[in-house]
């Protein structure tokens, strides 16, 4: 499998820095960058609002992370922009590989 892993991404945790005066600040903080192998599952256009949006659905096969619980809190990020994660297993029982399907949401042109 690991030939194939030939995409680089980052995990990222979206965090709130409160100042002195109790203003939230986000920011994101990489939590790992590692090598991952993507496929995409499927794309669907949907229109709300007068806007029509496109989400791409990609799933991305990774080693496991020690010490890292990643769970659909968190975001991955790759060359082709920010993912949403929505679901995360474990494709064997040894816990060495997860699969993680992510959601991309972007504005469609036209």
């Amino acid at each position: 499998m690991s030939a194939r892993m030939n995409d680089f991404i980052d995990i990222i945790e979206r965090r709130v820095d409160k100042d002195a005066e109790g203003f939230g600040q986000e920011s994101d903080v990489v939590l790992a960058s590692v090598r991952a192998e993507k496929s995409y599952a499927a794309m669907t256009e949907t229109d709300a609002s007068n806007a029509t949006f496109a989400i791409q659905t990609a799933v991305f096969k990774l080693r496991r992370i020690p010490g890292l619980a990643i769970q659909p809190d968190l975001f991955i990020t790759d060359a082709a922009g920010r993912y949403n994660i929505k679901a995360v297993d474990e494709i064997s029982g040894r816990g060495m590989y997860l699969v993680v399907t992510a959601q991309r949401v972007a504005a469609s042109e036209g």
